[in-house]
């Protein structure tokens, strides 16, 4: 069966071709005047940061006591609180979220130890429970809720930044084009490329609510057709 392509799938993948017809159509619609862009640093940090916890504090508080409560994902009805719930606020679009309870249950052994390990593979593992498509938004997510330090979000808004960023040709630090990895440790890469390269040193979250606020579309693009799957609308 070929795999669909989809904006939570592997930037890179054996259908690039596809991929990258479908970027153009978004990318193109949504990109940002050069000018526009925030560049990262202490103070829009910390500016990113209040205003993400201003507009979202009920549901970060719901989220964080439902994945303190339930840490293990052995539990099927457990797991499916935390789906379901991750899957509404963030807005990951898992469309079937009772399969994909059963499929993260069926690894809860391993998921759990890798978590703990701070494994970046275990996302490849969960990205790829989807039946048609791959996951990177939920999986990222996901993960990000039990480990925020060790897991950065990719989403539609980061990978707009990314690309932002990496369309100045002065910051063209990252190496990679945030459209074409195969692996969640490439994209863990780049996020420490873009920290490194700013001299950051906020937290991973702090850096993820900075990519929320900062890699919204721009209110008069057209809608395109990229990734669907994000940290919030």
């Amino acid at each position: 069966m070929r795999t669909r392509l989809c904006s939570n799938a592997s930037p890179s993948s054996p259908h690039r071709n596809d991929h990258k017809k479908l970027v153009d159509s978004a990318v193109g619609a949504t990109i940002a005047p050069m000018d526009e862009l925030v560049e990262p640093n202490t103070q829009t940090v910390q500016r990113a940061c209040q205003e993400f916890d201003d507009d979202n504090a009920i549901a970060e508080r719901a989220l964080d006591e439902l994945f303190g409560a339930y840490p293990a994902n052995t539990v099927e009805w457990q797991v499916l609180l935390k789906v379901v719930t991750l899957n509404r606020l963030y807005s990951t679009n898992i469309l079937d979220v009772h399969g994909m309870t059963k499929r993260v249950c069926e690894i809860g052994d391993e998921l759990d130890r890798s978590l703990q390990a701070a494994s970046a593979d275990i996302v490849d593992r969960v990205a790829r429970l989807g039946l048609n498509r791959i996951e990177y938004s939920f999986a990222s997510k996901f993960c990000s809720r039990h480990k925020p330090e060790q897991y950065p979000i990719w989403d539609s808004r980061a990978r707009r930044y990314l690309l932002w960023v990496r369309r100045r040709s002065a910051l063209a630090f990252m190496g990679k084009n945030p459209d074409l990895w195969d692996h969640y440790s490439e994209y863990v890469e780049m996020i420490n490329s873009l920290r490194s390269h700013y001299h950051l040193t906020c937290s991973v979250r702090d850096l993820d609510k900075f990519l929320y606020q900062h890699g919204k579309a721009p209110e008069k693009a057209t809608a395109g057709r990229g990734p669907a799957g994000h940290f919030g609308n």
